[in-house]
């Protein structure tokens, strides 16, 4: 028996060192090439079969033992290293081979193995793997847990069946690692969870919610790819994958388009709000790659899966309502030179136009003309005669529509007043033509506002003076309120815009008699009409105004409709009249600079006195009229009721529209230099920050906008920054610890930061002298800025004083700056630190190396220039101090009345 036991050892011993010498040379050869796997992977499967065959279970764990040893190797080396790489792909292959086939070959003594026994082989085999890769994912080396989410990742799917403990187990670990710390664990973790999600069952669903809250929130963008790349397209998930196109990565917002769109199978899967969206983002994205990817999408993909049918893609857009379908014809047109070089538009097309057909007319009239190939459509676009018929056609059919039927039809119209905006009117017949239908339609009381916008656009194109243009519109005023006077029988034919200048009691001037006549319905009725008609007649001279660039005092027509239609407007009782003849005067005002000193008293009243519409649109008079004439307009009331009123807007509004307005108007007369008051720019600071102003993009967009270009614009407005700068950050400071529950702020250290990237000096746009050299930063602004906070650290409590001192070591501040402001800066610092006003450790180290390097830089500046610098600043003050004003540049004030615009008492009441 001994015996025995010896030779049975023997030939395990052999077993085991003839198995590991030749796995050990065939994971040699696999980390070669992957050419050769396949023929590795066949040899290895042999070599499983022989141990099985020789010493059945034993045998069996035997290999499985040495082939896990072999991959422990692997586990360790770094992600980057191909052998490595090319090992994990071979043990995978294998894995998948032995879950796939059977044994090949058995000796015919050997005990007889079913189909089960077979398949648990390769099951028993698996199972041992991912047992042991289980353990590598707790792994405190970091390419230890990649490499076995690797092997997971890879392996996961070749698996025919798994123990439900291992399966658990694998969904656990895996979960945890989608959490790892490293984003490349991460990376590897998701694409193995991905593997195991879906909406069968509970496990799924819960790996599908991981994968979703992934995608969103993970912070970095590979791991947002590999989760975007790999999670299942269904309806709960599609919302989260089209949130990517505006993900920070513009790699993960092309893929959106390249990849996740096209994985999609059909665009009309989409609701028509969410292709709104992903065009939008795509078609208007920064990135030039980006924006490539959609238009290909849209020119390339999405016209395939509509049938190559141009129209019917526009159909799924719903051009009527869309904002980013004419962005997206001009994307194909670009893209698509053959569908540009075939189009063909014949009479039957202009004769049944819908608002698709007649959207892409317009879109392609407009792309030949912005990329100047109008040769290709010479004879595709009708003449200025057909056009002009074809114009008649459809406002006709607008007028006998129904109700339905109305939107589409005053779209097409709208269409086509575009292309004749981009017609050559050379053609007299055609011109004439095309100016007696416009001059009709003009005529037409219910004509819609946004035609009626595009007819008097075209009817200046037509026309050749404004002059002209002007009398056509006032001849066009005359003949509406001829219409309203001949319907009413009332034989007021006259030319005195009759309704418009109504009194102020409201009363008409008609006899008594037929009024008396006319039931309680009709009276009514009679004075909706005439209100419908002066609403109509002011559009008409709003659009009219909106396209004459010429001084009113030089336009006798101009001069008629103010004086006949828009002042007595303005002096209505009717709320709709007066708002509308208000922002005709206004665009009035903008043409004549008499009349806007005039009237601008009355436009600061309507903003104090009136209701949030009439607010918006007298802040944006006021601020037009002061871009247009400038401050000379203030005389007669003064700069200080200008920013009062600014003040007021910007402040004690509560309206966030009448905000957002306010801080329009303020950035562009800022921008202009018009308006300097450093208190308004302190204001604007204070809202970009305040949470009170969260909500309000339009104000919070504008304003992120404005501030960066106001400040590295100008020097000049650096120093008003800079003056305003600390002030507006201790209020900042004193909300931001006021702050309520649920109330979100950016910290005061991020403040910070971004008000010394404003007053940053070497970010101001570079101004070139005429030598042609460029001036320096002026090292001044941000001196300035450290004095302000040296002096304001004594009185700012501790966590203030944490903010100052460490913004101290990062301001611009070099031997260019002045002597007596780099002395007193030293002088400052030195107090604070011997006085020990600042006691927290990291503060007061900030302040110790700051007043360090003031004397370091104070001592590599020559003591002659310290002297002459400090003579010359002496110098200037005394001259300064000498100066006496001048008497001329008193301002006289003025009191200037308008009858006709100044409202009465009662007036008022009811604004």
């Amino acid at each position: 028996m001994p015996g025995r036991r010896n030779r049975q050892s023997a030939i395990e011993s052999d077993l085991i060192t003839s198995l590991k010498h030749t796995l050990a040379s065939i994971f040699n050869d696999a980390q070669r090439t992957t050419a050769t796997h396949r023929k590795l992977v066949n040899a290895t499967r042999a070599l499983q079969d022989a141990c099985v065959e020789r010493e059945g279970e034993d045998g069996e764990e035997a290999f499985t033992s040495e082939f896990l040893k072999c991959l422990n190797k692997v586990l360790p080396v770094k992600k980057s290293e191909p052998t490595a790489d090319r090992v994990v792909k071979f043990c995978v292959a294998f894995i998948q081979h032995i879950q796939e086939t059977g044994v090949e070959s058995q000796d015919e003594n050997a005990m007889d193995m079913s189909e089960v026994d077979i398949e648990t082989t390769g099951m028993r085999f698996a199972d041992a793997v991912m047992r042991h890769l289980l353990r590598g994912l707790e792994a405190k080396d970091k390419v230890v847990r990649l490499r076995c989410c690797q092997v997971i990742a890879l392996a996961i799917n070749s698996l025919s069946a798994i123990d439900d403990d291992v399966f658990e187990s694998l969904r656990t670990g895996l979960m945890r690692r989608a959490r790892d710390k490293e984003f490349s664990v991460r990376v590897q973790a998701v694409v193995a969870l991905s593997r195991l999600q879906g909406e069968d069952d509970e496990e799924g669903r819960e790996v599908v919610k991981a994968l979703k809250l992934l995608l969103q929130t993970d912070p970095s963008a590979e791991v947002r790819r590999a989760v975007l790349f790999n999670i299942e397209q269904n309806k709960g998930t599609l919302p989260y994958i089209l949130e990517r196109a505006r993900d920070q990565d513009p790699i993960n917002r092309r893929c959106v388009y390249s990849r996740s769109m096209r994985e999609l199978g059909d665009f009309r899967l989409l609701r028509i709000k969410d292709r709104e969206r992903i065009l939008k983002w795509g078609l208007k994205d920064r990135d030039l790659n980006v924006r490539k990817a959609a238009a290909k999408m849209f020119s390339s993909e999405w016209i395939e899966q509509a049938n190559n049918n141009l129209l019917e893609l526009l159909e799924r857009l719903d051009v009527v309502n869309s904002q980013v379908a004419e962005d997206a014809m001009q994307a194909f047109f670009t893209a698509r030179s053959d569908v540009v070089d075939a189009i063909e538009f014949n009479d039957d097309f202009w004769l049944n136009l819908t608002a698709e057909s007649a959207f892409l007319a317009r879109t392609f009239n407009d792309f030949c003309h912005s990329t100047e190939v109008s040769s290709k459509m010479e004879d595709k676009m009708p003449e200025v005669t057909r056009l002009a018929f074809y114009i008649q056609r459809y406002v006709n059919a607008l007028g006998e529509a129904e109700e339905l039927q109305r939107p589409e039809l005053e779209f097409v119209v709208e269409q086509l007043l575009i292309i004749a905006l981009s017609v050559d009117f050379a053609d007299e017949v055609g011109r004439r033509t095309m100016y007696r239908l416009l001059r009709d339609i003009l005529v037409i009381p219910e004509l819609p506002e946004v035609i009626t916008a595009k007819v008097i656009q075209v009817v200046r194109k037509v026309t050749d003076r404004e002059v002209d243009f002007s009398q056509t519109i006032i001849e066009v005023i005359s003949d509406l309120h001829d219409t309203v006077a001949d319907k009413e029988g009332d034989g007021a034919g006259d030319d005195s815009f009759h309704s418009a200048q109504s009194d102020v009691d409201g009363q008409s001037h008609q006899p008594q008699r037929l009024r008396s006549v006319l039931s309680e319905e009709e009276e009514e009725a009679k004075l909706i009409r005439q209100s419908m008609i002066n609403m109509k007649c002011l559009h008409i001279a709003q659009c009219m105004l909106e396209n004459v660039e010429g001084r009113l005092q030089n336009n006798t027509h101009l001069v008629n409709i103010l004086n006949g239609l828009i002042v007595p407007s303005v002096r209505s009782r009717e709320a709709p009249i007066r708002e509308s003849g208000l922002h005709c005067l206004g665009l009035c005002s903008l043409l004549d600079d008499a009349l806007a000193k005039e009237n601008l008293g009355l436009f600061v009243h309507c903003f104090q006195k009136g209701h949030e519409a009439l607010q918006i649109k007298a802040l944006s008079i006021i601020c037009d009229i002061i871009m247009s004439h400038g401050l000379s307009v203030l005389d007669d009331m003064g700069v200080d009721v200008l920013n009062e009123t600014l003040l007021t807007a910007l402040q004690l509004s509560e309206s966030p529209d009448v905000q957002a307005a306010a801080v329009k108007g303020v950035a562009k007369l800022m921008l202009s230099s018009i308006v300097t008051d450093p208190n308004i720019l302190k204001i604007l600071v204070v809202l970009y920050f305040d949470p009170s102003s969260s909500e309000n993009q339009r104000l919070r967009q504008c304003l992120t906008y404005f501030l960066p270009v106001y400040c590295h614009s100008l020097s000049d407005n650096q120093v008003r920054m800079q003056q305003v700068a600390l002030s507006a950050l201790h209020h900042l400071c004193s909300v931001y610890d006021d702050l309520e529950q649920g109330e979100n702020m950016v910290s005061p250290m991020m403040i910070t930061q971004q008000l010394l990237d404003w007053t940053d000096p070497t970010k101001l746009v570079k101004v070139t002298m005429q030598e042609g050299q460029e001036i320096s930063p002026d090292a001044d602004v941000q001196a300035s800025l450290a004095r302000d906070a040296l002096c304001q650290i004594r009185e700012a409590d501790k966590e203030e004083r944490k903010v100052l001192c460490s913004m101290l070591g990062k301001l611009y501040i070099n031997e260019r700056t002045a002597a007596p402001l780099l002395l007193e800066l030293q002088e400052l610092a030195s107090d604070i630190v011997g006085e020990k006003v600042v006691t927290d450790t990291l503060a007061k180290n900030a302040l110790v190396k700051f007043s360090a390097g003031l004397d370091k830089l104070v001592s590599t500046i020559p003591q002659d220039k310290l002297q002459y610098d400090i003579q010359a600043e002496e110098s200037s003050v005394e001259t300064a101090g000498e100066e006496e004003e001048d008497p001329a540049a008193e301002v006289t004030e003025h009191s200037v009345q308008d009858e006709t615009v100044i409202m009465e008492d009662d007036e008022e009441e009811e604004l």
